[in-house]
């Protein structure tokens, strides 16, 4: 579980980073005949340990899990009834950190009080047993209720599953719950006025991780999207210089190198600086839509081998969208594909691509609305139906956010404004379990903001993603993706 991004990311709130596992070691001392060891015996035998027999050096970030062998016990544990403990003492003036666990018979009462020791010693290090054995006061965090408990100690053996793994679930402040294993998440990229990407992760206790800089294909990124694929990986493309560039995000956040898209889908048409679609479709493909410099709908598909299609002119199939294409995007809908593509003229059109490669379309949807052009589109599939969202004139002061829904049967709603919504020049959205999930860029300021709208049709207000993932700049456009939890 040490080993594992995902293990750590439950404490993300606590201002908790990412952990390393750094192996194991198995040492065999004398603890005498007696049935108990003493606190101040173990503390004697894990400092002499430590910088020998594979024992890492200490320092303020490291912690030491002591397995108690059969037929042994910590006499604090004993005296307290606990099945296992965290505690602190010093070697050359630094805090050796160490928790104990007692054995156990089975592996999932094992993993429980492992993973809640863990996360006490990482949230209220310096409670508990301290130097020579003696109980300490914690300064971290603690219930300030009640028994004061620590963060392990409210949801004592509650269980949850994570990565495959049973651990034991954690406190979380910020949703006063027991935090369980993640049903989704919610990645986010931004980029920057100056073609800088900055990427950030919701997780499933609403925190959002800090703005990362990603590095970049060239120079100057204009666009760049996202979207989750076959449940365990993110793939990216960005476009830089009218060449669409591509990485993969796994399910433990490494990111591959950028590999050159236009280059594999054999063509060497220039890609218009807009707005662009990626979907993925129940067979872990994912389809790319795009329009060229020369204002044509394109489509291509990027195969679950990593092999691609070629990026082929639509127009021969649905015709084009009443002109020149200007922007598109698409969501994966089952085995289909389902797209939206607006033209110079600010009408929106809409199109399908069948599971069996036959396409629907283009039909017009909007030829305004509101009496204003269409310059920013998104959509998303949630449930079995289609969100999509447009702003009007995006360049223009008083540019609005509308949404509307396709439902199984084929029928629209009509473009409605979304309660409390200010003037934008971005947008992107995205399914988190059963919800669809809506980021923007503000006109004109650079900030970017997230809201939910819930299965019942209600909406969360905006919030300021920059006021917790840091303030990396102005940020002219937004993209993100729903991924299940495997992804982190």
């Amino acid at each position: 579980m040490a080993a594992s991004e995902a293990f750590y990311k439950q404490l993300a709130e606590y201002g908790i980073g990412n952990g390393q596992y750094l192996g194991s070691s198995v040492q065999t001392p004398n603890l005498g005949t007696g049935a108990t060891v003493t606190e101040a015996t173990v503390q004697t035998l894990l400092t002499g340990q430590i910088g020998s027999g594979g024992v890492p050096t200490n320092d303020a970030n490291t912690l030491y899990v002591i397995m108690m062998p059969t037929g042994k016990q910590s006499t604090y544990d004993t005296t307290n009834g606990f099945l296992g403990h965290h505690g602190f003492t010093n070697k050359n003036n630094v805090k050796v950190w160490y928790a104990v666990v007692e054995h156990q018979t089975t592996a999932v009462t094992a993993n429980n009080v492992i993973s809640h020791e863990i996360y006490e010693a990482a949230t209220d290090p310096d409670e508990g047993s301290g130097p020579g054995g003696v109980s300490q006061a914690g300064t971290g965090w603690r219930d300030a209720v009640g028994a004061s408990d620590e963060i392990g100690d409210i949801c004592n053996l509650n269980s949850e599953t994570l990565r495959g793994t049973v651990i034991q679930k954690v406190w979380s402040q910020r949703m006063c719950a027991c935090l369980g294993a993640p049903t989704g998440i919610l990645e986010h990229i931004a980029l920057r006025s100056d073609g800088s990407i900055f990427h950030s992760v919701r997780l499933p206790n609403q925190f959002w991780e800090s703005y990362t800089a990603l590095d970049l294909p060239n120079p100057s990124v204009s666009r760049v999207e996202m979207q989750n694929v076959g449940g365990s990986a993110t793939q990216v493309m960005a476009l830089s210089l009218g060449t669409l560039y591509h990485r993969v995000r796994d399910q433990n956040g490494n990111w591959t190198g950028w590999g050159n898209a236009s280059a594999a889908m054999g063509t060497n048409v220039s890609i218009l600086g807009t707005k662009f679609g990626m979907a993925a479709d129940s067979s872990a493909q994912m389809h790319l839509c795009v329009v060229d410099s020369n204002n044509v709908f394109r489509h291509a598909v990027r195969f679950a081998d990593g092999t691609w299609s070629p990026l082929n002119d639509t127009s021969g199939l649905i015709g084009t969208p009443g002109g020149a294409a200007t922007t598109a995007d698409c969501a994966g809908f089952g085995g289909a594909v389902q797209m939206l593509v607006v033209n110079a003229a600010g009408a929106v059109y809409h199109a399908i691509r069948n599971a069996d490669g036959s396409w629907q379309g283009l039909n017009l949807l909007s030829s305004n609305i509101n009496g204003r052009p269409v310059g920013a589109v998104t959509v998303a599939n949630v449930g079995n139906e289609l969100h999509a969202l447009a702003i009007t004139d995006p360049t223009f002061p008083a540019a609005t956010l509308y949404h509307r829904v396709r439902h199984a049967d084929g029928t629209w709603t009509n473009w409605g404004t979304p309660p409390n919504s200010g003037h934008y020049q971005d947008v992107s959205s995205g399914e988190v379990s059963g919800e669809l999930h809506v980021a923007v860029s503000q006109n004109g300021g650079g900030a970017t903001f997230h809201r939910i709208r819930h299965a019942d049709g209600t909406w969360t207000d905006f919030s300021d993603i920059k006021a917790q993932a840091g303030n990396p700049g102005t940020l002219d456009s937004v993209t993100l993706t729903g991924s299940p939890s495997v992804s982190w």
